[in-house]
Protein backbone atom coordinates (compact mmCIF):
# COMPACT_ATOMS: atom_id res chain seq x y z
CA UNK A 1 0.00 0.00 0.00
CA UNK A 2 1.40 3.36 -1.06
CA UNK A 3 1.46 6.17 1.47
CA UNK A 4 -1.09 8.92 0.88
CA UNK A 5 1.67 11.49 1.36
CA UNK A 6 3.31 10.30 -1.87
CA UNK A 7 0.21 10.94 -3.98
CA UNK A 8 0.15 13.89 -6.40
CA UNK A 9 -2.88 16.08 -5.75
CA UNK A 10 -3.77 18.81 -8.20
CA UNK A 11 -6.12 21.50 -6.93
CA UNK A 12 -7.81 23.55 -9.66
CA UNK A 13 -8.64 26.89 -8.05
CA UNK A 14 -10.31 28.43 -11.11
CA UNK A 15 -12.04 31.08 -9.00
CA UNK A 16 -8.73 32.02 -7.39
CA UNK A 17 -10.48 32.37 -4.05
CA UNK A 18 -9.47 31.61 -0.49
CA UNK A 19 -12.05 28.90 0.23
CA UNK A 20 -9.74 26.92 2.49
CA UNK A 21 -9.54 23.87 0.21
CA UNK A 22 -5.80 24.23 -0.24
CA UNK A 23 -5.34 24.34 3.54
CA UNK A 24 -7.55 21.30 4.00
CA UNK A 25 -5.45 19.33 1.50
CA UNK A 26 -2.28 20.41 3.33
CA UNK A 27 -3.85 19.35 6.66
CA UNK A 28 -3.70 15.76 5.39
CA UNK A 29 0.06 16.15 4.98
CA UNK A 30 -0.18 16.54 1.21
CA UNK A 31 1.42 19.15 -1.01
CA UNK A 32 -1.16 20.20 -3.59
CA UNK A 33 -0.14 21.42 -7.02
CA UNK A 34 -2.25 24.56 -7.50
CA UNK A 35 -3.42 25.53 -11.00
CA UNK A 36 -6.01 28.03 -12.22
CA UNK A 37 -6.66 27.41 -15.94
CA UNK A 38 -7.41 24.62 -18.42
CA UNK A 39 -4.03 25.28 -20.04
CA UNK A 40 -2.24 24.58 -16.74
CA UNK A 41 -4.23 21.38 -16.17
CA UNK A 42 -3.32 20.00 -19.58
CA UNK A 43 0.34 21.12 -19.59
CA UNK A 44 2.14 17.77 -19.52
CA UNK A 45 5.63 19.33 -19.39
CA UNK A 46 5.18 21.02 -16.01
CA UNK A 47 2.64 18.60 -14.58
CA UNK A 48 3.72 15.32 -12.98
CA UNK A 49 1.52 12.23 -12.97
CA UNK A 50 -1.58 13.28 -11.04
CA UNK A 51 -3.36 10.80 -8.79
CA UNK A 52 -6.26 13.06 -7.81
CA UNK A 53 -7.69 16.30 -9.14
CA UNK A 54 -9.80 18.49 -6.87
CA UNK A 55 -11.81 21.11 -8.79
CA UNK A 56 -13.64 24.11 -7.35
CA UNK A 57 -16.45 24.37 -9.91
CA UNK A 58 -18.55 22.14 -12.13
CA UNK A 59 -18.32 24.73 -14.91
CA UNK A 60 -14.55 24.24 -14.98
CA UNK A 61 -14.92 20.46 -15.25
CA UNK A 62 -17.29 20.89 -18.20
CA UNK A 63 -14.68 23.02 -20.00
CA UNK A 64 -11.99 20.33 -19.82
CA UNK A 65 -11.30 18.24 -22.91
CA UNK A 66 -12.72 14.73 -22.56
CA UNK A 67 -10.13 11.98 -22.28
CA UNK A 68 -11.65 8.50 -22.31
CA UNK A 69 -10.92 6.65 -19.10
CA UNK A 70 -9.15 9.59 -17.47
CA UNK A 71 -11.91 10.53 -15.06
CA UNK A 72 -12.72 7.71 -12.69
CA UNK A 73 -15.20 9.46 -10.39
CA UNK A 74 -17.07 12.73 -10.62
CA UNK A 75 -19.58 13.40 -7.81
CA UNK A 76 -23.02 14.58 -8.90
CA UNK A 77 -23.44 17.09 -6.06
Amino acid sequence: RQSVAKRNIQYVNSREDDSGVEGNIRAFGLKPMIVHTVAEVSDKTSCPHIDTIVVDSLEFVCSLPVVTGAIAYVPAD
